[in-house]
């Protein structure tokens, strides 16, 4: 994944509000090289607010060329 990508949520309770089916745009890499799981910041297009994500929560829809 990376900065403009278009992903769908695909875990329920990852948050305290589930967001299960969410869309979200990637809007960078927040993990080291180093990091055994990537985490992401994203802007999530249903609530309009900006989190944070794991990669293995999130489904890639479309890519940013």
């Amino acid at each position: 994944m990376k900065s403009g990508d278009l992903c769908k949520v695909k875990v329920a309770w990852t948050h305290s509000t589930t967001q299960l089916g969410d869309m979200i745009l990637i809007l960078k890499c927040i993990s080291s090289g180093r990091d055994i799981e990537q985490f992401y910041k994203g802007y999530n297009l249903k609530t309009r607010k900006m989190h944070h994500y794991k990669g293995s929560e999130l489904e890639v829809i479309s890519e940013y060329i």
